[in-house]
């Protein structure tokens, strides 16, 4: 070995030496040793995800004791813990030492090219809280109500299914209060996924055995109930949920039907739509909006709601519409599905409101 390879040597050794007898540094990684005497290479991480920097020769030293040569902890004056404003980040290079914004690490800080931050008060969103759903409330769509008279004048002559078959008009008005309640409530049961005239049709069977009653329907037969209701969609089902509501019927509510939204979806069978539609057409109280499949997909295509299911669209639709209108809405939009805007292959070359349908002016464009 000649003499300027051992001179390297004991010089290496000797830093090694100062480096491991100082317990401040005993964590530090292997990643520290280099050729570099004044100068080390480390790779930073900052504990918000900061981006990673590498010094190079040139840039600001590490601060060092003369005797130990220790690394000294600058610790951050601000430091950052819980951020509850949304954090804005800057590209921002720093290059004075007494500049830098430096967060706690327990390791040795070095400078580093951090992202700058900047607190911008993030104001909250108005929310609705229905039925323990947090969302943000629907706005009032514009030109709304000329939409919409337009597509009542249009109804005026142009009638549909739901005019003279829909679930409301099925009930007999003229027998008791408690079976005319239970009628509209079991047509609305069987409405549901099934076109109105076999619903009528079923309704018609069932009346032909007789008067409809909660008592009645569950005194009858199975077999002549699943008869009766054969067309219906789901009918199997159905028959199950219909004799389990007349049972509670005439258990808890002496034949009649539960007089508010609440009680009537726990029974078997019933959602949202058909409650709401068995308070407006069975007790006449306009508690809110019926949505079926063709009020949720005329409202999404008029733009009128942005949403993905009934339920969604309901509770838009009732964040700006007045109420006055919650009762008609049903009906004047199921009618319009059913001749002119339906689910496939909508008339847009034919509707009355296509130059304010921001779905006629997409279709229009391909």
């Amino acid at each position: 070995m000649n003499l300027r390879s051992k001179t390297k040597s004991e010089k290496e050794s000797k830093r090694a030496l100062d480096f491991s007898s100082d317990s401040s540094l005993s964590s530090v990684p292997s990643e520290f040793s280099s050729d570099s005497e004044d100068t080390i290479k480390r790779e930073e991480v900052s504990p918000i995800s900061f981006s990673k920097v590498i010094p190079t020769r040139g840039e600001i030293p590490l601060k060092q004791e003369e005797d130990t040569k220790r690394l000294k902890i600058v610790k951050s004056e601000s430091p950052t813990t819980d951020l509850p404003l949304l954090l804005k980040e800057e590209e921002n290079t720093l290059t004075d030492q007494s500049s830098l914004k430096y967060f706690p690490t327990n390791n040795p800080v070095k400078k580093i090219t951090i992202k700058k931050e900047t607190l911008i008060d993030k104001k909250p969103r108005k929310t609705s809280s229905k039925r323990g759903m947090k969302r943000e409330i629907q706005e009032e769509p514009k030109n709304w109500k000329m939409v919409y008279e337009k597509i009542v004048e249009y109804r005026r002559t142009h009638s549909a299914a739901v005019d003279t078959m829909g679930c409301e008009r099925l009930g007999d008005t003229t027998a008791e209060p408690k079976s005319f309640r239970f009628q509209t409530l079991l047509s609305l049961m069987l409405s549901s996924r099934t076109k109105d005239e076999v619903t009528a049709d079923a309704i018609k069977k069932l009346n032909k055995l007789g008067k409809i009653t909660a008592k009645s329907i569950l005194e009858m037969n199975d077999e002549l109930l699943a008869e009766c209701i054969g067309k219906v969609g789901f009918h199997r089902s159905k028959k199950g949920f219909i004799k389990r509501t007349a049972n509670i019927c005439v258990e808890q509510y002496d034949g009649d039907i539960p007089d508010t939204v609440e009680d009537l979806v726990k029974l078997p069978g019933v959602g949202p739509k058909m409650a709401y539609l068995t308070m407006q057409c069975a007790w006449f109280k306009n508690t809110g909006i019926g949505v079926d499949i063709h009020v949720h997909r005329i409202s999404n295509r008029l733009g009128w709601v942005k949403t993905t299911d009934p339920e969604e669209t309901r509770l838009a639709l009732e964040d700006w519409l007045p109420q006055d209108y919650w009762r008609g809405i049903n009906p004047l939009l199921v009618g319009f599905g059913q001749i002119m805007c339906k689910g496939v292959k909508p008339n847009c070359s034919e509707c009355p409101v296509s130059q304010w349908c921001p779905s006629a002016q997409i279709k229009k464009t391909k």
